[in-house]
């Protein structure tokens, strides 16, 4: 919202579409759900959902996640790409499963290179607009109201990931990347 002037309710009250907003998922999220009777739920919330959110949707809950699949399972996977020196990533689009980010995968977004200009900032950036290219595979879906298919995800190679440690950061200044620039 900051940084393009721009927020998601304004977009919503300049195009006539209802606008909510709850802080946490709670009862009264679940309720207002339920009544709509989504045929889907699009997420790109860093935050665990429950078990009773996940039922709502008569196809699922699509996660946007911002990371190969399952090699960046979890949050902040564009530290961790800097940290571990990989030359490309990419962003997963699946469905949410009740494991931490084990859902099957429906499409992957086009590979973004890294070069040694990119702060961590840069390149989530980068990948955020890649979905751009995803929004044309899933819409057509969407508006047909027909599940989107998706494959197994492999239980090879995975590991989880959080928000970066002191060591962790510490290896991003010694290798002399930046968190943010704009």
């Amino acid at each position: 919202n900051s940084l393009y002037r721009k927020s998601l309710y304004k977009i919503c009250i300049q195009n006539d579409i209802e606008h909510k907003f709850f802080k946490k998922i709670d009862k009264k999220l679940i309720d207002y759900l339920t009544s709509l009777n989504p045929n889907w739920i699009i997420s790109s919330t860093s935050t665990l959902l429950t078990k009773e959110f996940l039922q709502i949707p008569r196809f699922g809950v699509i996660n946007l996640h911002e990371a190969p699949l399952p090699n960046y399972r979890g949050s902040a996977s564009y530290f961790w790409f800097l940290i571990n020196d990989e030359d490309e990533v990419w962003v997963t689009v699946f469905y949410v499963a009740e494991e931490l980010d084990a859902g099957d995968i429906i499409c992957e977004g086009p590979k973004v290179k890294i070069n040694p200009n990119h702060s961590v900032f840069k390149l989530w950036l980068q990948l955020f607009k890649s979905y751009e290219q995803i929004w044309n595979y899933l819409l057509p879906y969407l508006e047909d109201g027909k599940k989107i298919p998706s494959v197994c995800q492999s239980n090879k190679n995975v590991k989880n990931y959080s928000y970066p440690t002191h060591v962790a950061m510490n290896k991003l200044r010694k290798k002399k990347i930046k968190t943010l620039t704009i």
